[in-house]
């Protein structure tokens, strides 16, 4: 989203103000990248939107992605890549043959249908329609599981080379959701809306097929 922006410059501002303030562990920094108003094909303009002090969900995924990679993080520009899988295997000290990996997390998925499918039904259906993780190429789909699935709460992690193919796992891995545990209900109008700490599935998921549409346009011209 900041191509030309070196994050480490960033975090260490950040860090030593922070530093002489006391505030000494785990930080997360939320910045909101968006195109500059008078001349969109500029880089990106950016606000700081919010300062965690503490581990959150967000960062602690990242150490889960790097988990499964076993990759480099290049910390300036925040790319990431992992050894070229070869059919002899990987090759730890290849610094010639890499892969981009890139992901993209769903962190909430509240659908009340979840509540009526069964782990082995869901994981074995899973396997099916190809909604998995590769181990050998390292991309693909995972479920992260915050409760029982009957509890109607599910995460979701998508890996590809890039944001296009990430994107697109977590489009098909929404579908795959929408197919078998049925339509959510639709939201309520204002008037009739509790109050509840929860977004609505149908607008994820709709969101994404946006994004993933736009994304399609912009690459075909």
């Amino acid at each position: 989203s900041l191509p030309n922006m070196n994050l480490v410059t960033i975090s260490k501002a950040i860090g030593d103000v922070l530093y002489e303030k006391g505030v000494i562990g785990h930080v997360t920094v939320d910045l909101l990248a968006f195109p500059f108003p008078q001349n969109p094909s500029s880089h990106p303009l950016f606000w700081g939107i919010d300062l965690n002090c503490h581990m959150t969900d967000y960062s602690s995924v990242i150490y889960f992605f790097d988990f499964l990679m076993e990759g480099k993080l290049d910390q300036p520009t925040g790319h990431y890549s992992i050894q070229a899988f070869q059919e002899e295997g990987y090759k730890k000290d290849d610094n010639e043959h890499t892969e981009p990996r890139s992901f993209m997390y769903c962190k909430y998925l509240n659908h009340p249908g979840l509540m009526s499918i069964q782990y082995k039904t869901f994981f074995h259906m899973c396997r099916l329609e190809s909604i998995s993780f590769d181990l050998e190429k390292r991309m693909g789909s995972t479920f992260l599981l915050s409760d029982c699935l009957q509890s109607g709460v599910i995460a979701v992690i998508t890996i590809g080379e890039d944001k296009k193919e990430s994107l697109k796992s977590m489009k098909e891995a929404m579908h795959f959701i929408q197919q078998h545990a049925g339509d959510a209900p639709q939201k309520r109008g204002m008037l009739d809306d509790a109050r509840a700490d929860e977004m609505n599935v149908n607008e994820v998921m709709s969101k994404i097929r946006m994004m993933f549409n736009t994304m399609e346009k912009k690459s075909k011209k």
